[in-house]
């Protein structure tokens, strides 16, 4: 994400490259977003989605609320990768994280809620 950031503020600063520079930032949302959609269960969205950057060890046994930071998705919404974010595995696991045991939520009448 942040890649794709830096490209595109290249894109204004160097004008002679600036059509290169968008497609490459392009490329990188592409990327993402092709990359959750190649995601085969939720274990495998859970690590992507809260994935962090940072070399510090995180306990795989800890809390699920601990587990759940989403620190990936969280960078993307900060820099604006809608399609990563709207992208139908990741929508359909944050109503997975949500909505958890109330699997049945969303599908009752409004007034049984």
């Amino acid at each position: 994400f942040e890649l794709s950031a830096d490209l595109r503020e290249l894109s204004l600063v160097e004008v002679e490259f600036r059509n290169d520079y968008e497609e490459l930032a392009q490329q990188c949302k592409t990327f993402a977003k092709d990359l959750l959609a190649q995601a085969r269960n939720s274990r495998e969205l859970e690590v992507i989605l809260n994935h962090t950057a940072s070399d510090e060890h995180v306990d795989k046994r800890g809390l699920l609320e601990e587990r759940m930071n989403l620190s990936r998705l969280k960078l993307a919404i900060k820099y604006n990768q809608k399609e990563f974010v709207s992208q139908s595995n990741c929508q359909q696991f944050l109503n997975t994280v949500w909505f958890g045991q109330m699997a049945g939520y969303r599908r009752k009448h409004t007034f049984k809620k």
